[in-house]
C-alpha cells in the first residue's frame, strides 16, 4: 500500500512533543512490512541542521486559494521517503517556532499537503491512505477535503492536546469528521475524548459523522530500544541475563554524584514537566520516598515545577536524591537500563511511551492505574508469581508511597530476577500495532472505493 503520512514533527530530527517519536516509528515499521511511505513535514530549520541531504524539487506546487508550495525530498535510512514542504510562512525561519504564528503554520501546511496530494494523482500516484497525525494533520484534512480529494483518510491522535487554542482545537473536530476512522494510543484517551460518555466537541463530531474510532497502542522500534545493542549503555544486557544492569547502575550514581550503593535499590522517577499534577505528587513526596532505603532520580523532559519540598529533600539528602531536567531519549534509556523500578505517575497519561522504555530495559513499573499506564500493567501478587509491576489507584502520596513499598520489598526476595524476567519479555515492539494500522487503511479504502 501506498501510505502518505502527514505529520508536524519527527524524531530526531523535528521534537515538539511525545508524538514525534511515534511517528517515525511507525512509517519505519510499515515500510520494513514492504509498503512504501512517504512521511510528510513542515520544512524546518532542524532538518538541514541535523545535516539530512534534501533534493529541492524544480517545479513547485500551485496551492488552492494563491501561492505556491515547494517540495524537498530525502530518503531516510529506512526507506521511507520524507518530503518537507515549503513556501511563504513554511520557509520563513525566523517565524519557524513563534507559538503565535503556529495556527497560521498550520493552515499554510495544509494547503500544501493538499497540493502534494494532487499532484501524486494527476501524475497516476493516487495515496493508498492519507494518514495524519495531531491537530496539524486533522488541518491538512479539511484542506484536501476543500480541493475535493476523496483519498482514504486515517486521523491519528495520541495525547490529550488537541491543538495549542481555540484553532487548533477546532481543527481537530472538524478534521476528525472528514476522516474515514480516528484511532487513540490508549483506551483512556478515546474513552475522554471520543467515548459513548465523553461530552466533548470531538465526540459529538464523530458521532454526527458516523466517524468509528479505535485504540492502536504505541510500540518502540527494537532496532534503537534494545538493552543487548544500544551503544549508549556502559554494559549490555538481556531479559535472560541482566548482569549488565548492575555496571549501568554504578555509572549513573557515579556521574549524578549520588551514594554508591549497589544493594540500595534505584528508582527513577519519570515525570512530565511544567505544571503537571503527578509531578508536584511525586516531588511533594521524595523525602517520605526516601525513607524506603531507595535511590531516587527525577527525569524529565522539560523543566519540572517548583517545590520547596523537593529542594529540602535534595539539600538534606545530596547522596540520594538527584534530578535530571530536560532528559534526551538517550539519557532516559540510560536511567532505565540503570534502575530497579520506574515510577510513573502522572495523573493522566494518554500514552505509554516511558512505560515502554522501562519494561523494554528491565526497570519494573510503578504506576497510577490511569489511561496507558493502567492498560500496560497488571499489577503484581503477594508471591510474585503473576503481574508485571505495582499499580496505586488513588491520585495521593498515601498510595504511592504505598505501591513503592511493595516494590521496596518485592525487590529483596528471590522472585524479583523472575518479575523482571517476565517484565522484559513483554512484546511492546511495533510489529502488532502496525499490522493493525494496515486494517485500518485497507478498511478506509474499501470505505472510500
Amino acid at each position: 500500500m501506498d501510505v502518505v503520512m502527514v505529520a508536524s514533527e519527527v524524531a530526531p530530527y523535528l521534537r515538539r512533543s511525545p508524538a514525534a517519536l511515534p511517528i517515525g516509528e511507525l512509517a519505519k515499521a510499515l515500510r520494513q512490512l514492504g509498503h512504501d511511505v512517504n512521511l510528510v513535514v513542515p520544512r524546518h530549520p532542524a532538518f538541514e541542521s541535523a545535516g539530512l541531504l534534501l533534493a529541492r524539487r524544480i517545479t513547485p506546487l500551485p496551492v488552492a486559494g494563491g501561492g505556491e508550495a515547494m517540495p524537498y525530498d530525502a530518503q531516510l535510512a529506512s526507506g521511507v521517503v520524507l518530503t518537507l514542504l515549503g513556501g511563504g510562512l513554511l520557509d520563513d525561519r525566523e517565524r519557524a517556532d513563534r507559538p503565535e504564528d503556529e495556527a497560521e503554520r498550520a493552515v499554510c501546511f495544509g494547503r500544501a499537503v493538499a497540493a502534494l496530494v494532487r499532484e501524486r494523482a494527476s501524475s497516476g500516484r493516487d495515496p493508498g491512505v492519507v494518514h495524519a497525525h495531531g491537530w496539524q494533520g486533522a488541518r491538512a484534512l479539511l484542506a484536501l477535503s476543500e480541493v475535493g480529494d476523496r483519498s482514504p483518510r486515517v486521523l491519528s491522535l495520541h495525547d490529550d492536546r488537541l491543538g495549542a487554542d481555540a484553532a487548533g482545537r477546532e481543527a481537530v473536530v472538524r478534521g476528525s469528521a472528514r476522516a474515514d476512522v480516528v484511532t487513540f494510543a490508549s483506551a483512556g484517551l478515546e474513552r475522554s475524548l471520543a467515548g459513548a460518555g465523553a461530552d466533548t466537541p470531538l465526540a459529538a463530531a464523530l458521532a454526527e459523522a458516523e466517524v468509528p474510532s479505535c485504540v492502536v497502542p504505541e510500540g518502540l522500534d527494537f532496532s534503537l530500544y534494545n538493552p543487548a545493542t544500544d551503544p549508549g549503555l556502559v554494559a549490555r544486557f538481556d531479559a535472560e541475563d541482566a548482569a549488565g544492569k548492575g555496571r549501568g547502575k554504578a555509572a549513573l550514581l557515579r556521574e549524578l554524584g549520588l551514594e554508591l550503593e549497589l544493594d540500595r535499590p534505584l528508582c527513577v522517577a519519570v515525570l512530565e514537566g511544567g505544571a503537571s499534577d503527578g509531578a508536584a505528587l511525586v516531588l511533594e513526596a521524595a523525602e517520605r520516598l526516601l525513607r524506603h532505603d531507595l535511590t531516587l532520580v527525577v527525569c524529565s523532559a522539560g523543566e519540572l515545577p517548583a517545590s520547596d519540598a523537593f529542594a529540602k529533600a535534595q539539600s538534606r539528602h545530596a547522596h540520594e536524591l538527584a534530578r535530571v531536567a530536560r532528559a534526551s531519549d538517550e539519557q532516559l534509556r540510560r536511567a532505565m537500563a540503570a534502575a530497579d523500578f520506574a515510577l510513573l505517575s502522572p495523573l493522566a497519561a494518554p500514552a505509554a511511551r516511558p512505560l515502554l522504555v522501562a519494561q523494554r530495559y528491565g526497570a519494573v513499573p510503578i504506576v497510577h492505574g490511569v489511561g496507558a499506564l493502567a492498560e500496560g500493567v497488571v499489577d503484581c501478587d503477594v508471591a510474585l508469581e503473576t503481574g508485571t509491576g505495582f499499580v496505586f489507584e488513588a491520585p495521593t502520596a498515601q498510595a504511592l508511597l504505598g505501591a513503592v513499598a511493595r516494590a521496596r520489598a518485592a525487590c529483596a526476595t528471590p522472585a524479583w530476577g523472575r518479575l523482571r524476567r517476565r517484565v522484559m519479555r513483554q512484546d511492546c515492539s511495533w510489529d502488532r500495532p502496525a499490522r493493525r494500522m494496515l486494517q485500518l487503511y485497507q478498511s478506509a479504502a474499501g470505505d472510500a472505493a
